[in-house]
């Protein structure tokens, strides 16, 4: 291609630069996303967080009006705070705020991911 630009004199070999970027290509037929079916599952997880949300409050004593991202900050600053270990494997048994970080923490994985 530089060959064939040379060969009109539109370049100046002074300077010329090849770049060697790889760019991942995701474009196979099933990475597209229906937009009916973000927002049913973004409506979905908004009324699962609504149900248990007051639940996970009530157990840890947040307040009520704590959001979703505050009382993720909340409790895993209380797991810092408590030198909680989390455990996973099998045969291990998970502590109660351990299950319910690893809850929220899923939740604002998911709403980011449908936003």
């Amino acid at each position: 291609m530089v060959a064939k630009i040379g060969e009109r004199d539109d370049i100046s070999y002074k300077n010329v630069f090849i770049d060697g970027t790889k760019i991942e290509a995701n474009a196979n037929r099933y990475t597209f996303v229906w937009a009916k079916a973000v927002k049913k599952n973004s409506d979905k997880l908004e009324i699962k967080i609504e149900a248990e949300m007051p639940a996970i409050r009530e157990r840890h004593k947040l307040p009520e009006t704590c959001t979703l991202e505050k009382s993720l900050v909340a409790l895993s600053s209380t797991v810092t705070m408590e030198n909680v270990v989390f455990v996973h494997g099998c045969g291990k048994r998970k502590i109660q705020i351990q299950r319910d970080v690893e809850q929220l923490s899923e939740w604002v994985e998911r709403k980011e991911k449908y936003r």
